[in-house]
């Protein structure tokens, strides 16, 4: 942790230069268009500085967190950009949290994490986050903000959870994950530190960094897991490494298109500070014994997965990203842009496939007379870097029964592709696929009524590749029936006009494989 911070220094600039910290210049990269995109974006933003909230004192700010509200009942409410930090006070220390409303390009203070449980203060690593389904008590849509209550002699650590149900401006104690010693590396009892939450297989999962076990490890990573956010079960290992000196830590996790889970984190101690990532098919169960596959130089890395299914990663050992399109496996592209490196910038994918970076700034100790800024970036990756996406071309809104309407798919970088294309509603559509390598879909003569089909195409060599549409089939209107028992001898008419839900749509992605659609949703305007 902060101890670590004269050692590092001096190992970094001793062996590797100045150049791999963040000193040597950066090469921005031409911007992935989107509609309606900020003014902003791509620009180096102030979230806050010392002189915007008194008492303030150096370091002032580290450790940046954001979010992006998409789970609110309020449709008003989502979209809505969010950041924290670290936040070193002259008193007792909180997390404050600021809004953007309109995408990142200002913000506003609105509210703050106060310690109302062990009244010593949230001092360290804070963590947002919105549930995207109803956990225990807590609706969808409910904000979490993890953190480490450290009183001001470090003497104690306390995993403590938080919530909110006014958008962040007021909260209220919600649990404590786990007690650890004092906060300082390798103290007896051993602390713990940097939560990251997550909500997989409907419940609430806290991973961390663990230095209790210190007959056996020096620190490892591990989780606990809550059906309701206020008890929690017991320790699971995630990560500990054959060698006891190493010092894995500073965990995130993202689902990948191919519903599994893919783990950041850095390792100290053990010949260089790199970040190593590995793969779990469900996200709780990682082969703790395996220490992973090396992704970057540099730590406190960040891993976020945008819409489209791109891997996008970062660690403080330089301002690049690293990008993946393959669900973890293959080459890591390296992405020059304009922002400077940080210990723990974090990475939030936006529903419109850019990422906000919020940043506090570089590494420093906490009595250091150094002064950060609390910074943001809602940045567009380059096109060439984005994961392809299965698109469609003239497919139908509306069928009538027996007639047919023919249509192609493909993936957005024109590569070779084949699919293969299903229907939720055999019993009344066929798709055949025809000499031109289009796909017919049919509507049987005889259908009766109207109803809405689904047409999903998958490609066939990787399911995390798919995408679908709707289309609103008619038929011929069944019978009226004769409530005086008298013969009908009404005409059957034919429905022309399809309802207002045949319009071309796609359906919300499963937490086990995210649904591609064919162009980036655009960016909201507040």
């Amino acid at each position: 942790m902060y101890s670590l911070v004269k050692k590092l220094t001096k190992v970094i600039i001793g062996t590797v230069g100045l150049g791999v910290i963040g000193l040597s210049g950066v090469v921005s990269q031409p911007a992935y268009a989107t509609d309606g995109g900020a003014s902003s974006d791509n620009s180096v933003i102030t979230v806050a500085t010392k002189d915007q909230l008194p008492g303030t004192k150096s370091p002032d700010f580290l450790y940046g967190r954001g979010m992006v509200t998409e789970h609110q009942s309020d449709p008003a409410y989502n979209g809505r950009l969010y950041a924290t930090s670290e936040h070193y006070v002259t008193g007792t220390p909180s997390f404050v949290i600021s809004e953007s409303t309109d995408h990142g390009g200002t913000w506003k203070v609105v509210g703050e994490v106060k310690d109302l449980n062990k009244g010593v203060g949230n001092r360290y690593q804070p963590f947002l986050y919105e549930l995207p389904e109803k956990v225990g008590n807590m609706d969808e849509g409910t904000l979490i903000c993890a953190g480490n209550a450290i009183p001001g002699d470090l003497s104690s650590s306390s995993i403590v959870l938080y919530k909110s149900t006014d958008h962040g401006r007021s909260w209220s104690y919600l649990s404590t994950v786990a007690n650890g010693g004092k906060a300082v590396m390798g103290s007896t009892p051993g602390p713990i530190w940097e939560p990251f939450v997550k909500v997989i297989d409907h419940k609430l999962v806290c991973y961390y960094s663990d230095e209790r076990d210190q007959t056996h490890y020096a620190q490892k990573l591990v989780h606990q897991v809550s059906n309701d956010g206020v008890n929690w079960g017991s320790v699971v290992d995630d990560v500990d490494f054959n060698n006891s000196a190493a010092r894995p830590g500073m965990v995130t996790v993202a689902q990948m298109p191919n519903g599994k889970y893919i783990m950041t984190y850095e390792v100290v101690n053990s010949g260089e500070w790199r970040t190593n990532f590995k793969i779990s098919d469900d996200g709780l169960n990682w082969d703790s014994s395996s220490e992973g596959t090396r992704l970057a130089y540099g730590g406190s890395p960040y891993i976020t997965v945008l819409p489209d299914g791109t891997l996008v990663a970062n660690t403080a050992g330089q301002g690049d990203l690293f990008v993946n399109k393959n669900n973890g496996t293959g080459t890591w592209e390296d992405v020059k842009m304009p922002m400077d490196d940080a210990y723990s910038r974090s990475l939030t994918a936006l529903p419109n496939n850019q990422v906000l970076l919020v940043s506090g700034g570089r590494l420093k100790a906490p009595d250091s007379t150094e002064d950060n800024i609390l910074t943001s970036m809602v940045y567009d990756l380059p096109a060439q870097y984005h994961r392809a996406t299965v698109q469609f071309a003239n497919q139908p809104t509306s069928l009538a029964a027996g007639k047919t309407a023919n249509f192609t798919v493909k993936l957005s970088d024109s590569s070779a592709a084949d699919f293969d294309i299903t229907t939720d509603d055999a019993q009344d559509v066929t798709v055949e696929k025809q000499a031109d390598g289009s796909y017919q879909l049919k509507v049987y003569s005889n259908f009766v009524g109207q109803k809405d089909v689904t047409v999903t195409a998958t490609k066939k060599d990787d399911a995390s590749f798919s995408a679908n549409f709707k289309v609103s089939i008619t038929g011929q209107a069944a019978p009226t029936p004769d409530n005086n028992n008298s013969t009908n001898t009404g005409t059957t008419g034919t429905i022309t006009t399809p309802s207002s839900s045949s319009q071309a749509t796609t359906i919300k992605p499963s937490t086990t494989q995210p649904t591609t659609t064919s162009q980036p949703a655009a960016t909201k305007k507040f």
